[in-house]
Parts: structure tokens; sequence; C-alpha cells
């Protein structure tokens, strides 16, 4: 199944910021587009993996969000879907509930880490993403409305999926495919292209994207990768 990253606090203490690398030169596949966009920044751990996060993803644990982020290790590259609320994690058995327009996607979270923090106390779901959520994630950054959830015995928390948390899903998309990563078939499925900048102005790139969203003004990257996760396949309902 899908999932959110290992949260940027959670190796924080281990964490150098390495020079940002706008056109990666490691002799590594790349994608149809060999630049990363500007709005992504590489933090570089001890043990040489870089992690690429949009500028818009927060840094601290007790915010709301809804963000993916990119690792990277030689030549291999994977993605992390992340999910993070303020306050103490549920204590029952929870499950995740997104909804993007008519559609809505539930799995179960498996694995909630809570943080120590107390000036930004929050909890989150962090996993690799694999192919089968890469649909949903296209859905979500191409909606009108798009809600993500925290369900559980006690208490749901919710978190509505901003405009420049869609953007930020698409551009990261995008930039995971020009670092290697392998452009779906869902994507295709969905008419999403590689875009011809990365990170620069671009439109949205097919037909079920204009019919679901208009392009803004500012346009968005439309390509796409797949994902990886040990959890199982979201179920999927109108």
């Amino acid at each position: 199944m899908f999932a959110l990253c290992a949260c940027i606090a959670a190796f924080a203490p281990t964490l150098v910021w390495a020079a940002q690398e706008t056109q990666p030169q490691d002799g590594c596949p790349r994608g149809a587009v060999g630049n990363i966009p500007e709005s992504l920044r590489a933090v570089k751990d001890e043990a040489g993996t870089t992690f690429y996060r949009h500028e818009s993803s927060p840094s601290k644990a007790g915010e709301q969000a809804f963000f993916l982020y990119i690792g990277k290790k030689a030549c291999e590259v994977w993605l992390r879907v992340r999910i993070q609320f303020p306050g103490d994690k549920p204590s029952s058995k929870t499950r995740i509930r997104i909804k993007a327009d008519d559609k809505a996607y539930e799995f179960a979270a498996l694995r909630l880490t809570q943080s120590e923090d107390t000036d930004s106390r929050g909890y989150w779901y962090d996993e690799l993403v694999e192919p089968d959520h890469l649909l949903m994630l296209f859905k979500v950054a191409a909606s009108a409305n798009a809600t993500v959830r925290f369900e559980s015995a006690d208490r749901t928390d919710e978190h509505v999926v901003s405009d420049r948390e869609k953007q930020a899903l698409t551009v990261v998309l995008g930039a995971y495919h020009s670092l290697g990563g392998k452009l779906s078939g869902a994507a295709a499925s969905l008419g999403f292209t590689v875009s011809a900048a990365a990170g620069s102005a671009s439109d949205w790139c097919g037909p079920q994207a204009r019919k679901t969203r208009p392009p803004r003004a500012h346009g968005r990257p439309c390509d796409a990768a797949p994902m990886r996760s040990r959890v199982g396949a979201p179920s999927v309902s109108s």
C-alpha cells in the first residue's frame, strides 16, 4: 500500500544540508526532464541518502500536512508519502480515508509515529508509496476538493488538502521521474505527460486533468512515477 515519508524530525539529528542539485551529475539514468525544480530542497544524511522535499512541506511535526518526498541513494530512487496532524496519535486502530471529488480511497494506517517535541506535538504516517496509489495521488492533485482523514474508534482528524499541496504533489512526482523514476501506466491513463521543464511554468497535460480541474495561469508539471510500499493496496469507492 502507499505511504507519506520518514519525518524530517526523525532524521534531523543526522542530516546535513546538501548543495541544491539542479542538474545532478552522477551517471544515473534520467527521465525526460533533466533538471530538479528549484522549489525542491535537497537534504543529505550521513549514510549518503539524499531526500528531496518541496519547499512548502512543513519542517515541524505539529503542523497538518499531506505531501510527498523523494529518497535517492546512488541510482536508486523511491517515493514516500506523509500525512501529519497536531496532537497525540489515536490510541485505537486507525484507518486513512482520502477523498478527491467523487472518489474515496481507504487503507489501514499500520504505523503511526508520535513526536516527542513539546513545542510541536504531533503524529504522522510516513511510508513508501506503491504503484497502486499513483492514480489516487494524481486524482488528489487534479481535484477541485480533496480531504484526508485519520479515523479511529474514538475520534477523526481531518485535513483539507490545499491548492499549494496539490501543486507540490505534482512537482514532486515530476522530479521523481526526472531522477530516474519510471512513468506509470496509471498516469498515462489519465492523459498526463512529462512536463517540458520540471519546476517551471507548464500547463496541465491531459484531457482528464483539464476536465477535472481547469489549468491555472502559472501551470503545473504533469509527470509521474511508480510507487512502492510494504502496505496493501487501498480500497476505492465512488
